[in-house]
């Protein structure tokens, strides 16, 4: 994207803006209700019209723009007549005086409104006090309610009482608000935010890169390694094609212009062309999407997205040329924070790309989690705006089709049901036995609230033939440990999950495997060919995006004896459809269960019955902690899978190393090894294999890889033993 593309659509923006601004006030009048829980809210076109028309003042010093800009900040506080006396006695933070607008969304564009026409000689000293004064009403209101924590609503809290102090200059009060924002931003500064949700992560970026430019700490902020980090999350996350990923509080793809302001920053600032080439891709899906749920086929415009665009122009860096990355399957940024995984072809619009979350609340910002959880009323989220989708896929995607989604926000306040955890596709589980008379859907469905969990991730190993994963996640309410892993064969683009389920206690539980669609092409006894016919971008959505349908997605039970459900649900603003697998008994304390499902896109011409029964399970033990799986493609694949990672490992605590070959060696059939995860491919000429966090492998007795011996010392027993350690993986192919 180029400064000018950016122009060109803020200029339509204000033109759009004028052509209805009277309209839209109107409607405002008609649909304002005095007694909305939130208080008082004004239009928030205004604001945003006085930024566009302010901006294009500056730049093109156009009088016509300066009378518009004037004209929108002065009518704000005119508008908050509208609320009865009355009301404004009932909330104290209108004790100073009801605000003119909410000082985190509207109030910083109408600020950089007025720094653009502040020194012109267009407004008079009265109109400029009328002017400051609406902004020192509008902070004055929030001091009632800092909410504090590394999260959105804190930092645009800090962003607009920096702006605010900015405009009009030092005073007690102003050094007051500057003294809280700095307060506010110290769990933000440098550190790692809270948030789990593509929606409210982008604003918390955004709000503090305006946050230190107003401050002038613009170079310690973007030298700090956490900021880096925040930037390069962004650009590794999207689509090939640019859609920001649903996860956590968020619409489809909503927040796309918050997103591309901040990367079009990050590109400059790092001179980075992936930040660039990502900033693209992400205005072309929304542009894209603008036009296809458009009802004159237009893109619209938007003051909200224009505003926005203002930094775009400011920011962008025409000579940094966009470079598409060169990055496949990687973890996405790391196992602390992100913790999520993107499987991915390669970057091409019609590669594969899957998202997986397994991001819990994590160990860090206890108190100000416990804050916001003894504060607000959010029982049904994590602590900030993350919902209950550990080792949940969040999105599938082949050539532009979208196979897998997520499930939406909220479709009410203050808690929606589609955080919980049967809204996503996922494991879920409940202590407790189903009866025949109630469906999948009504038993697991309960009061939503989230059930917190630990996560951590066991392997991920991107292989040349595959890439392979195992996450895990141990859920409190249930005490159930749950291990998901996800094998990615690449040349025939079929993702394997195996999930093992432990319960930790003894006990009745019912563990359901769940997979979200909307409609159903061909099905089979343990087979369905699927597809997302349309995507809602939010409740009352009257032009839903309407999905491509060159590709389906095929889901496969293969192998187990689990009782299956088809269910029609309401989910992600519309109709749904739950297909599920799941096991209602008593378990014994650490008894396991395993759950297979196999994912297979392929275009949708092509007959989805040649694509089953490819998986087998060749191999389950009795205990159910190792699998051994084969694969028939091109060639035959063996996948081995251990899920007791203590199998093999001595408890004797003086010996070093605690295992060996001899003692973890486990027989699968043809291939025997002692590693966590191996796989072995043949064909007529040669025979390829790989392993991770083992010392060999062998295939129908025939050594395929052992790991070099070495010598060492036992300080225990002051002897000398030749020994050999495990290594973390390899691969090789063998003629």
């Amino acid at each position: 994207m180029k400064s000018s593309d950016y122009l060109e659509y803020i200029k339509k923006a204000a033109e759009y803006g004028r052509a209805n601004y009277m309209s839209q006030i109107e409607t405002w009048r008609k649909n304002f209700d005095p007694n909305f829980y939130f208080g008082y809210v004004a239009p928030n076109h205004v604001p945003f019209q006085a930024h566009l028309e302010g901006f294009l003042y500056w730049i093109t010093g156009e009088e016509e723009h300066a009378k518009w800009c004037k004209r929108a900040l002065l009518d704000i506080g005119e508008l908050k007549s509208i609320y009865p006396e009355e009301k404004i006695g009932l909330h104290p933070e209108y004790e100073e005086g009801l605000p003119a607008m909410d000082a985190l969304f509207p109030l910083p564009p109408y600020i950089h409104g007025y720094k653009y026409l502040k020194d012109s000689g267009v407004l008079s000293i009265q109109e400029k006090q009328i002017i400051e004064e609406t902004i020192r009403g509008s902070i004055r209101s929030t001091l009632h309610f800092p909410e504090w924590g590394a999260h959105n609503r804190s930092m645009l809290r800090v962003r607009s009482m920096a702006l605010a102090a900015n405009v009009l200059g030092c005073d007690a009060e102003t050094s007051k608000w500057l003294k809280l924002a700095d307060v506010l931003a110290q769990e933000s500064w440098g550190r790692w935010s809270i948030e789990d949700t593509g929606h409210y992560i982008s604003l918390w970026l955004h709000a503090s890169i305006r946050y230190a430019q107003a401050i002038g700490k613009e170079k310690k902020f973007y030298q700090m390694p956490q900021t880096k980090w925040y930037f390069d999350y962004m650009a590794k996350l999207i689509t090939p094609y640019g859609q920001v990923p649903d996860f956590g509080d968020t619409h489809f793809n909503s927040n796309w212009y918050i997103w591309l302001e901040c990367l079009e920053k990050g590109a400059s600032v790092y001179q980075c062309p992936h930040m660039k080439y990502a900033a693209q891709k992400i205005w072309e899906f929304a542009k894209h999407v603008s036009q296809q749920t458009a009802t004159n086929g237009e893109f619209p415009y938007s003051a909200v997205v224009a505003s926005h665009c203002t930094f775009c122009y400011q920011d962008a860096d025409d000579e940094l040329v966009p470079k598409i990355p060169d990055t496949k399957s990687e973890l996405l940024l790391d196992d602390l924070v992100g913790k999520k995984l993107a499987f991915r072809s390669g970057w091409k619009p019609d590669d594969t790309y899957m998202l997986l979350n397994y991001c819990d609340e994590g160990q860090y910002a206890r108190v100000p989690r416990q804050y916001l959880r003894t504060t607000l009323s959010v029982r049904a989220e994590k602590m900030h705006h993350g919902h209950n989708d550990e080792n949940s896929v969040s999105l599938l995607v082949r050539n532009k089709n979208i196979l897998l989604c997520d499930g939406g926000y909220r479709e009410r306040l203050p808690n929606g049901k589609y955080r919980a955890d049967i809204y996503h596709n996922r494991l879920a589980f409940r202590p407790s036995l189903m009866n025949d008379q109630t469906g999948v859907y009504d038993f697991l469905h309960d009061s939503g609230a989230y059930k917190h969990t630990v996560t951590e991730l066991i392997h991920f190993q991107d292989f040349e033939r595959l890439c392979f994963s195992m996450t895990r996640m141990t859920e409190e309410a249930s005490n159930v440990t749950w291990n998901r892993s996800i094998t990615y064969l690449k040349e025939d683009d079929v993702f394997i999950l195996l999930d093992h389920v432990r319960c930790n206690q003894e006990g009745d539980m019912t563990i359901a495997n769940l997979w979200h669609t909307g409609q159903i092409l061909l099905k089979d006894e343990n087979f369905y060919d699927t597809r997302i016919p349309v995507i809602y971008k939010g409740p009352g959505d009257k032009a839903p995006y309407r999905n491509r349908d060159d590709w389906s997605l095929l889901v496969e039970f293969p192998g187990l004896d689990h009782k299956g459900d088809v269910e029609k649900i309401q989910r992600n603003y519309g109709d749904s459809i739950l297909l599920s697998r799941y096991t209602s008994r008593r378990f014994e304390k650490k008894e396991s269960e395993v759950f297979l499902t196999v994912l297979t896109p392929h275009e949708s011409k092509e007959n989805p019955k040649t694509l089953t029964e490819r998986i087998s399970i060749e191999y389950l033990s009795d205990e159910k902690d190792v699998v051994l799986l084969s694969y028939q493609g091109k060639n035959k694949l063996y996948l081995t899978y251990k899920f007791d990672l203590d199998k093999g490992i001595s408890s004797d605590l003086d010996r070093y190393p605690r295992y060996s070959w001899e003692e973890g060696k486990i027989e699968y059939k043809d291939v025997t090894t002692d590693a966590d995860f191996s796989y072995v491919e043949v064909d007529n000429d040669r025979t390829g294999f790989g392993l991770v966090n083992g010392t060999g492998i062998e295939y129908r007795g025939k050594d395929l890889f052992k790991v070099p011996v070495f010598t060492t010392y036992s300080f225990t027993t002051t002897d000398w033993k030749t020994t050999a350690s495990k290594w973390k993986a390899w691969e090789e192919t063998l003629k």
